[in-house]
């Protein structure tokens, strides 16, 4: 009887040594889930935040030289390309031209190609885009905003609407942002030019 009894004993503390540590491997598991959640959550606010710099450079393809289509098609002028290209150099710099954390530029005439640039490249320079995608042929920002388009008309060039007594602009760029596929970071911004028919 006395060894039924501490049988019973024995057998009771393996079920509930047993039972706690299946707990603890539970409580264990879960607090890992957490903290996986936890840093999954925090790397979606990290990309989130990164694009939110880049993703105002994006129109529609409604977007008009007069800006009244509201929300996210505002088109786009030479001074925001100029913005989209040293907010990038200056994240490429910091991340040291890493091929995967990088965002490049691209400005494309209306008559195909791609006229000036700025890609993840260690000849980049503050201030200053590639003509074409050449990296040893630069043109500075300030070259850029008083570039002649064609005869007589400048990227520059604007107005005033009398009628709304508001800044026209002779021309105006329309952009779209690409995404990483691997990180679902946006890694260029395309802006392609157009000319306002009212001006």
């Amino acid at each position: 009887m006395e060894n039924i009894t501490k049988a019973f004993y024995i057998a009771g503390a393996t079920l509930i040594a047993v039972f706690v540590i299946m707990l603890m491997v539970y409580m264990f598991r879960q607090a890992a889930r957490v903290g996986e959640n936890y840093e999954f959550s925090e790397a979606r606010e990290n990309v989130d935040r990164f694009n939110s710099q880049f993703i105002g450079f994006e129109t529609s393809e409604e977007a008009r030289a007069d800006g009244n289509e509201g929300t996210n098609t505002d088109p786009k002028y030479a001074s925001d390309v100029v913005s989209a290209i040293n907010l990038a150099y200056n994240i490429n710099t910091k991340n040291h031209n890493d091929p995967v954390n990088f965002v490049e530029i691209y400005v494309y005439w209306t008559t195909g190609g791609i006229r000036y640039s700025l890609i993840n490249s260690e000849n980049a320079r503050k201030n200053t885009l590639f003509e074409g995608t050449d990296t040893s042929s630069y043109i500075s920002t300030n070259e850029f905003l008083n570039l002649e388009v064609n005869s007589g008309k400048f990227l520059n060039d604007t107005k005033l609407d009398e009628t709304t007594n508001k800044v026209v602009y002779r021309y105006y760029f329309t952009g779209r942002v690409r995404y990483n596929d691997d990180t679902g970071r946006i890694n260029r911004v395309e802006f392609t030019l157009n000319e306002n028919e009212d001006f």
